[in-house]
């Protein structure tokens, strides 16, 4: 938050960079969206904040005076949306509505008054004056006009009918003003003197004042005077039961009522309520309107003009108002749809540039990667997690790196609607991979309000994307700003031209509805509304011309609330009230300074106008009523019904107590003081209330502060009782004048500043809630300085009646024991049932003695947990033997459990329960019958027998091997466990059991699982399984040449080396490339060159130089002995490979032709290790190899091309087995998944017949035996890889069975 220097002040809320995102309409006109980012580290909005009505003052100019824009909030607390970094609300600007655009930027200030609430009234005194202001003698307070008040100019002339004021079925009582009033006694109506002197003073003059002390019936007394004012004005109802003919959709609402009704006038919704609702229950009036709609009662809810008007027939022309208006609020926000970007950017009047497109297509796949990228990275840190344990380091590195992802993805979603905005913004998107970087700013720069409204001329034509990538924030608006100029201007048009017809067709259906509600109040008797609403409906009232005002709670209500709503037509003003209780409330000091907070009612007392005053009072017992009753200059009587009320408060000794304590309040920054200690004693002790029997409805925790009702609510909620403490009503004093409640408990917290209690209005109205049970804490050493009226209060009851002590007696009916408690910590410890320290022992209903410690409701045990003992009748339900219950005494005795021996019907003898019937147990007697196998029966006596046996035996399979079972399973249906060990195709042993092998017409084995080790085209030893096909080689590729080697896989082709041969002698040379086969012979003289032992090499010219000397005394090197001969003569030469193995040349010579003529694709290897010749090995052999390389090649792109349509045929004979088959498509896509080269023809002509099979199928079950094998066979040819021979075989087999399984059903037929 900004400072404002020297113009500082606490009255306002200021914020930077409120941001309008949007608009609407609500039915006071059009409202925008407004958005406040929050300051940093905020823990949350202000709950005072943005009420309904509060004023806001914008400005983009540093608040000069002539850029200063007013509005109003507009919505409940509940259309207020909160995140972590920005708060979004409606406002209304209804002097800027067509200056207003969706993304300006402007800085807020907020007003802390309710200006809701003051505005009408405001304005209403602005349109009042003071010539046409009634009642002017008396409100200026002139002396003599304040005592000789004039007669109501209404009822000079009438007869006054007070016939109401009566028991029912008394004889009628009619009055003239001019005249002395009749006598009423008490056996003639319920209202006492003083009550009755009230109603005559306010029938007699044209501005009344009635005070009444608490309790003394204020609105009993309003109600009386409506009443006599409604028989006198209109007539009595000829059926006092049933009143008037209530508002129904058969009322004549075009008749209009002979005079204005009567304006009832209270400050609270909760009095206007209780006022309107006794009013309709006791059927004094039905044709009563209350205006405002902040009521919670349904009844009166059927009063709100609202529903009236809505029960109105004929207002055909609101009702068209009101659709105009909702195909407006379509269309506004239809446009402020289009002026998003992403509607923008596909609107026919932008004028993009194509390269702008191209970068803006390319910044939505980044976009879309961006959040893939997180996506996955989320899940597969998910995976890992699973395998590590929860606890460790590793686990929580990931968890954190996850946070920071599903931050990003959010950041993505809920910040960037379009990549567009990003990069108006100047963000870029960030996928998994990227640093974390921080975005706290994000929120603050979406939507920064920066599209502009100028063209702007003379920007660089962008031609390449680092152009896009260069331009910093404010051109990347620049440019888009031009290319949309165009169209945005065409849609804010359109939105100021459709906001200015919505406003107009507002205003006419405003004063549509200010006529349709004169018919409603034309019609009513009884107008009811708070000072609020008076205010807010200036217009209405004052059309209606209301004569009569009656103001409750007047000594509450704002002198300027009464003055706005007193039109000239008022002739009659009745103030009731108590100027000694809480007075209105203003929150500025200067403005109570200067009397402001004095209401009218308290000046004209003031000023000498003599109120009538109630001095009976119905609420309290006499012991409280004398805390309060000092106050006043008459004395308050306490009528005799209070002494119905208990004389003491059950638990505790005495029913009004002051208690004492030393114990100071906490003050907290930004929060009103409150007490720790009286907070948790006032729970405490409400709980021990709550035990003693008495409902939460019963009582009530009044305090001075807000947060001293929050610190209570806090330790309610942690409280282990909270469920039952929940129901308290804890409320502030100021919000409950008018309530009451059986017993109140009362904390004053200061023990420091005077603050709230020094005023005697709030003293009064804190001690006289209650009506028979109070109980103050509070310091009051403390409290007795505070003012004079409070040391008058505590002398009293520490001196007169000593009910003031640290110490709080409690009482325990049941033992008689009582129980100091000094502390609110010993609530728990010395009375935790609500009772004293003893047991309860107080005999339950079973005889038993209660054991739980004493609790005060002696009807409230818990559940007896002794044994019952009961037995014969007194058992529930009664039993017919003598044996006694076992069971807990809370619980049933049901049936009795005791054990009895007893003889079953079968001849045994067991213990069963003594309420068995022993004709119906089962016997647990092992069965000794032998089954026709010739084994025991296993089961019990009371059992059927076995009907399968269980013995294991011996049994000889089909298969010839033996194997245990069950002595009822048949030989055939068992599955042979022994292992098959047969020879497969592939020379592999059968791995499986001999069951799991099919044995049909011919035995077929399942799948070999052995490794393959099957040598592929490149030399190298297959790893796969052997039912597989060969999958290409995956090692690395060893060919290389004196140039370069080959990077590709075994399985795949060599690359082509293209440069020249370089095998070269000083007698020929190779002209071919280094891949092709050379052109060269070998050349066959001896190598020239010395080897390092100075000997001759015995290799070949332009070869390689192996290193092998044998002459004299070297032994370097051996070779490999191919030709039996033990050393190699002088005439032979020697060749060396790359693996290290030497060979004499003739003997290479001939392993290499040989290998070349076999009729096969492979390497020319090594003769000892295999491993393959390259042509950087010698240059002697590289006609050969080069052209085995080649051979290999074209292999190894045939096996590719051969992969490609064996894959594709696999996929064709599926989709044929999903077609011909009933097997799962798992099973299938597993069985093909497993099929090799050689097995083709086989599944192939396995699919044929299954295709040919299959319109037999659903006829097998008609061919007998014939069908039931051609299924068993068909099942089984799939289940297993066979050869193309047995799968014709099965064929054959299948269309035999099938022929003869024909035969069969045409036989039966």
């Amino acid at each position: 938050m900004r400072s404002l220097g020297k113009h500082a002040t606490t009255d306002i809320w200021f914020n930077q960079g409120v941001t309008i995102t949007g608009m609407g309409t609500c039915h006071l006109g059009v409202v925008f969206r407004i958005c406040i980012p929050k300051p940093p580290n905020s823990r949350g909005f202000q709950r005072d904040r943005l009420k309904t009505g509060s004023l806001l003052c914008f400005s983009d100019r540093q608040f000069e005076k002539d850029s200063l824009i007013w509005a109003t909030v507009q919505g409940n607390r509940n259309s207020i949306e909160e995140t972590s970094s920005t708060v979004t609300f409606m406002a209304r600007f209804p002097k800027h509505t067509a200056d207003m655009e969706v993304g300006s930027m402007y800085d807020m200030v907020e007003s802390t008054a309710f200006f809701e609430a003051y505005s009408h009234v405001l304005r209403g005194i602005q349109k009042s004056q003071l010539d046409d202001l009634p009642f002017r003698r008396i409100l200026l307070a002139i002396p003599d006009a304040l005592v000789n008040i004039q007669l109501p100019e209404l009822l000079k002339d009438r007869v006054i009918d007070l016939t109401s004021l009566l028991y029912p079925r008394q004889p009628a009582l009619e009055w003239s003003v001019t005249e002395d009033p009749p006598k009423i006694t008490p056996d003639m109506s319920s209202i006492d003197a003083a009550q009755y002197e009230s109603v005559i003073n306010a029938l007699t003059h044209e501005v009344a004042v009635i005070q009444g002390p608490p309790g003394t019936g204020k609105t009993y007394v309003g109600l009386k005077i409506i009443e006599v004012l409604r028989d006198t004005l209109w007539g009595a109802p000829a059926d006092r039961d049933k009143g008037d003919d209530d508002f129904t959709d058969n009322f004549d609402w075009d008749d209009g009522g002979e005079r204005p009704p009567i304006v009832i006038m209270c400050y609270t919704n909760h009095a206007l309520d209780s006022v309107l609702s006794e009013l309709l229950s006791t059927g004094i009036e039905n044709r009563i309107v209350r205006i405002g709609g902040s009521t919670k009662d349904e009844t009166i809810m059927k009063h709100n003009i609202i529903e009236l008007i809505h029960r109105l027939p004929n207002t055909h022309e609101l009702r068209d108002v009101k659709r105009q208006m909702r195909a407006h609020t379509a269309l506004i926000s239809q446009s402020c749809s289009d002026l998003s970007i992403e509607n923008l950017l596909e609107s026919e009047a932008t004028e993009i540039p194509d390269i702008a497109l191209k970068y803006f297509k390319r910044k939505s796949e980044q976009y879309n990667k961006a959040l893939e990228e997180n996506k996955a990275a989320v899940t597969a840190n998910e995976e890992a997690l699973q395998k590590l344990p929860a606890f460790s380091q590793e686990a929580s590195d990931i968890r954190k790196e996850n946070r920071k992802l599903e931050v990003n993805a959010v950041r993505l979603t809920r910040c960037y609607g379009h990549p567009v905005e990003a990069w108006l913004d100047g963000n870029e998107f960030h996928g998994a991979a990227d640093d974390d970087r921080g975005h706290e700013d994000d929120d603050e720069k979406i939507h920064a309000g920066r599209l502009g409204n100028d063209y702007k001329e003379g920007l660089p034509e962008l031609k390449i994307f680092a152009d896009f990538e260069k331009l910093n924030v404010e051109e990347r608006y620049a440019y888009f700003d031009n290319w949309t100029f165009r169209a945005r201007s065409s849609i804010k048009e359109l939105v100021r031209s459709t906001c200015r017809e919505f406003e107009a067709l507002s205003i006419r259906k405003q004063e549509e509805e200010i006529r349709a509600s004169q018919r409603v109040l034309s019609t009513s008797r009884i107008v009811g509304a708070t000072t609020t609403g008076c205010a807010k409906y200036h217009k209405m009232l004052e059309a209606l011309k209301p004569e009569i005002i009656i103001v409750e709670e007047a000594a509450e209500v704002l002198e300027s609330h009464v003055l706005s709503v007193l039109s000239p037509y008022a002739k009659h003003l009745i103030l009731i009230g108590d100027h000694k209780q809480l007075q209105p409330k203003v929150n500025s000091l200067e403005m109570q300074q200067k009397n402001l907070s004095v209401s009218l009612m308290e000046r004209l007392v003031r000023s000498g106008l003599k109120p009538s005053m109630l001095r009976t009072q119905r609420r309290m017992t006499e012991e409280i009523c004398l805390l309060t009753s000092r106050f006043y200059p008459e004395e308050i009587i306490t009528h005799p019904s209070t002494k119905k009320h208990p004389t003491e408060v059950r638990g505790i000794s005495k029913p009004l107590f002051f208690i004492d304590h030393d114990k100071n309040e906490t003050k907290e920054s930004g929060v009103s003081p409150y007490n720790e200690y009286e907070a948790h004693y006032a729970v405490e002790l409400a709980w021990y209330l709550l035990l003693q029997g008495y409902k939460a409805n019963q009582i009530v925790i009044l305090l001075p502060y807000k947060g001293q009702r929050n610190r209570v609510a806090d330790i309610i909620r942690e409280h282990e009782h909270n469920t039952h403490l929940r129901e308290l009503k804890v409320t502030c004093v100021d919000n409950y004048q008018g309530e009451e409640s059986d017993i109140v408990i009362l904390t004053l917290v200061r023990s420091q500043g005077r603050g709230f209690l020094k005023k005697e209005n709030r003293l009064i109205v804190a001690l006289s809630r209650a009506r028979w049970g109070m109980y103050v804490i509070a310091n009051f050493d403390f409290i007795r300085t505070v003012s004079p009226e409070w040391k008058s209060v505590i002398d009293h009851v520490s001196k007169d009646r000593n009910i003031l002590n640290r110490t709080l007696t409690l009482k325990c009916d049941a033992h008689g024991n009582t129980t100091n408690i000094n502390d609110p910590r010993e609530f728990s410890r010395l009375v935790p049932a609500g009772g004293c320290h003893e047991y309860c022992h107080v005999r339950m209903d079973c005889g038993h003695p209660c054991k739980e410690r004493c609790h005060p409701k002696t009807t409230d045990h818990s559940p007896c947990r002794e044994v019952c003992n009961k037995s014969g009748e007194d058992c529930l339900p009664p039993r017919s033997c003598t044996h006694t219950c076992k069971k807990r005494c809370y619980e049933d005795c049901g049936l009795c459990e005791e054990k009895v021996n007893a003889t079953l019907p079968c001849g045994h003898d067991q213990a069963i329960r003594c309420s068995d019937d022993p004709a119906v147990v089962q016997c647990r007697t092992p069965c000794i019958k032998m089954l026709s196998c010739r084994h025991r029966c296993r089961k019990q006596c009371g059992e059927s027998c076995t009907e399968r046996c269980r013995e294991r035996v011996e049994k000889t399979l089909p298969c010839g091997h033996k194997q245990d079972a069950e002595c009822h399973v048949e030989a055939s249906r068992l599955r042979c466990k022994t292992p098959c060990d047969a020879v497969l195709l592939c020379d592999h042993r059968c791995a499986n059991r001999c069951g799991e092998c099919d044995k049909g017409v011919f035995t077929l084995h399942k799948q070999c699982i052995e490794e393959c080790k099957r040598t592929l085209v490149c030399g190298h030893a297959c790893n796969s399984i052997c039912s597989k096909m060969c999958p290409p080689c995956r090692k690395s590729c060893i060919m290389r040449c004196n140039h370069s080697r080959c990077g590709k896989t075994c399985g795949d082709a060599c690359a082509k080396c293209t440069a020249q041969c370089d095998w070269a002698c000083e007698h020929q040379k190779c002209t071919k490339l280094c891949w092709e086969p050379c052109d060269r012979k070998k050349c066959e003289e001896r190598c020239s060159k010395k080897l390092p032992c100075g000997h001759q090499c015995k290799g070949f010219c332009g070869d390689r130089c192996p290193q092998y000397c044998h002459e004299g005394d070297c032994r370097v090197g051996e070779h490999e002995d191919l030709l039996m001969i033990d050393e190699p003569e002088e005439k032979d030469r020697m060749v060396q490979l790359a693996c290290g193995h030497i060979f004499v040349s003739e003997a290479m010579d001939g392993h290499v032709k040989a290998k070349m003529s076999e009729d096969k694709i492979q390497w020319v290897g090594c003769p000892v290790c295999r491993r393959p010749i390259t042509p950087f090995d010698t240059g002697r052999y590289r006609r050969e190899v080069n052209e085995s390389i080649i051979n290999v090649n074209i292999a190894r792109k045939r096996i590719h091309e051969a992969d490609a349509a064996f894959v594709k045929e696999k996929d064709s004979l599926m989709r044929r087995l999903l077609v011909s088959t009933d097997l799962e498509a798992d099973y299938l896509q597993q069985r093909v998944s497993q099929c090799r080269y050689d097995d083709v023809k086989a599944l192939r002509r396995q699919v044929d017949l299954m295709e040919w099979a299959q319109p037999f199928r659903t006829r097998f079950v008609k061919y007998g035996v014939a069908g039931d094998k051609a299924r068993a066979e068909l099942e089984a040819i799939l289940v297993v890889m066979a050869t193309e021979e047995a799968v014709a075989q099965v064929g054959l087999s299948i269309r035999r069975h099938v022929m003869e399984g024909r035969l069969h059903a045409l036989l039966a037929e």
